[in-house]
């Protein structure tokens, strides 16, 4: 649980300078370490920015539509 928190901190921290490619990255690691709650993102006011950019929503979707079915 504590690595789970530690990569969604990187990933906001990055999703909050706006960095696509960072964030891209930092939540392919998130997912990989069992995350799943992808509502937390949606409704964390530190990732609305980002979400807001149609690059990043291609790149978000992806990663998040697959957790859906869980």
């Amino acid at each position: 649980k504590l690595g789970l928190e530690l990569f969604y901190d990187e990933a906001t921290a990055h999703a909050k300078s706006l960095r696509i490619e960072e964030t891209t990255g930092s939540l392919r690691d998130l997912v990989g370490a069992g995350f799943k709650d992808f509502d937390r993102i949606r409704n964390d006011p530190d990732w609305a920015k980002i979400l807001a950019i149609p690059e990043f929503q291609k790149e978000f979707k992806p990663i998040a539509e697959p957790a859906k079915g869980d």
